[in-house]
C-alpha cells in the first residue's frame, strides 16, 4: 500500500514534535484535572456566563423599561435626566467589558493547554501507527 518513503516521511513528522516527553498520558486532559481558579476568576465566569443568556437580557430591558415608566408617572425615583438609570448602566457596561476579557483570555489558555495535550497524544497514537505499519510491534 505505501512505499518505503512513505513510512520516511511520517517518521519525519515525528522528529518535528513539539514535545520531548511523549510517555504515557492519563484519560483526563490535564486541564479538567485540577481548578485552579481564584475565587475571583470563579466568580468573573459564573457572572459572564449569566451576562451571556437571553434571561439577562430580558430582566435587564425589564428593568429598564420599568425605570422609564416610573419616571415617565412621575415617581420619584430618580431625577428629571435619568441620571442614576444612565450611572447604573455606565458602570454595568464599565465591568462587563474587564470580566468578558478574562474570562476569554483563560478560555484561551485553556485551549491552548488542551491542543498541546491533543498534540502530544495524537504524537503517540502516530508512533503507534508507525510501528504497526514497519511490523516492528504486534497488533494487540
Amino acid at each position: 500500500m505505501g512505499s518505503k518513503s512513505d513510512s520516511s516521511g511520517i517518521r519525519n513528522c515525528c522528529a518535528r514534535r513539539l514535545h520531548n516527553d511523549t510517555s504515557a498520558h492519563p484519560l483526563v486532559h490535564p486541564v479538567d484535572a485540577v481548578d485552579d481558579r481564584t475565587r475571583g476568576e470563579r466568580l468573573a465566569d459564573r457572572v459572564v456566563e449569566g451576562i451571556g443568556t437571553w434571561t439577562f437580557l430580558i430582566i435587564q430591558s425589564c428593568v429598564i423599561t420599568g425605570w422609564i415608566l416610573l419616571h415617565a408617572l412621575h415617581v420619584p425615583i430618580d431625577n428629571p435626566q435619568l441620571t442614576i438609570l444612565n450611572l447604573t448602566l455606565s458602570l454595568q457596561a464599565a465591568m462587563t467589558g474587564p470580566l468578558l476579557l478574562l474570562a476569554n483570555n483563560r478560555k484561551s489558555v485553556r485551549d491552548r493547554q488542551l491542543a498541546s495535550h491533543d498534540f502530544s497524544i495524537n504524537q503517540q497514537a502516530l508512533e503507534k501507527i508507525i510501528e504497526l505499519h514497519e511490523g516492528k510491534a504486534p497488533p494487540k
